[in-house]
């Protein structure tokens, strides 16, 4: 595959965007994020603890909290902060560990200023939530996105791609689990997808995602209840059965294992807005 069409594997979804004021209370602890966040601040005093090590996430830079890393995020003071949470499709946590094992700061240049400024302008129009600032949001990620892989260097970016790109031998399986996260998913079916005997087909699953086919339907099952969690009004009951576990308690136990909190702190946490 070449690197136009693995790069079209790794679409951007935005999930959700807001420019809020946040203080000294607005804090996570011990947060693991199942996407992506882009953040801007609009004076210093916000901050990231990753590993023991602290992140400044200061103004006049665009800082991603990559996915599936375990973080402490907090304040010190009142400042106005612009968050949008996104997927990329197909970055395994494999890929993500990768490319992005720390928190990423980037200072905006003039592709990702321009971009801001027409977002700020449509906050203060009271357009936030339309289209175009939504659109706006996409092309402001894209650039910040494409400022990171410049500052990678091509030997490291291409490594990325060509994990994305070792997962074409799978994507039918990929693309099943995708749509039926509810239903029960066994490997003979997900082989037979792929055209392989059971046993080959795990072989190669783990090989070029760097999970097993049971690991990984079980973290994408928690990825797309977080964002129930987070977006909709859904029970907790309600959410654990769509997404195929036995019950809360085992829905909740599996939850804080993989986020890091049970899914009513986590919905809490989310709904600072």
């Amino acid at each position: 595959m070449d690197p136009f069409e693995i790069l079209n594997h790794c679409r951007l979804i935005l999930r959700w965007q807001n420019h809020v004021q946040i203080g000294t209370r607005w804090r996570y602890q011990g947060m693991r994020s199942t996407y992506w966040r882009l953040y801007i601040h609009s004076a210093d005093g916000a901050a990231a603890d990753v590993e023991g090590d602290r992140y400044p996430l200061g103004p006049g830079y665009v800082h991603f909290l990559p996915a599936w890393m375990t973080f402490d995020y907090h304040a010190s003071r009142e400042l106005m902060q612009f968050v949008c949470h996104f997927e990329l499709a197909r970055w395994t946590p494999r890929v993500t560990n990768r490319l992005a094992p720390r928190p990423v700061s980037l200072e905006l240049d003039s592709a990702m200023q321009s971009s801001w400024d027409a977002i700020l302008d449509g906050y203060e129009q009271g357009a936030g939530k339309s289209p175009a600032t939504w659109m706006r949001s996409h092309a402001l990620i894209n650039a910040a996105l494409a400022s990171w892989m410049d500052q990678l260097g091509e030997q490291e970016v291409a490594e990325g791609l060509h994990a994305v790109a070792g997962q074409h031998v799978v994507e039918p399986a990929l693309s099943y689990i995708e749509a039926n996260l509810g239903e029960p998913i066994g490997n003979d079916e997900l082989a037979e997808l792929c055209h392989y005997s059971t046993d080959h087909f795990a072989k190669v699953f783990r090989q070029v995602v760097g999970q097993t086919p049971g690991r990984y339907i079980a973290e994408r099952r928690i990825a797309a209840a977080a964002q129930d969690l987070t977006f909709t009004d859904r029970t907790i009951d309600d959410i654990a059965e769509s997404f195929g576990f036995a019950n809360r308690f085992y829905f909740s136990r599996a939850f804080k294992r993989q986020v890091g909190v049970p899914p009513a702190a986590y919905r809490a946490n989310q709904r600072w807005w």
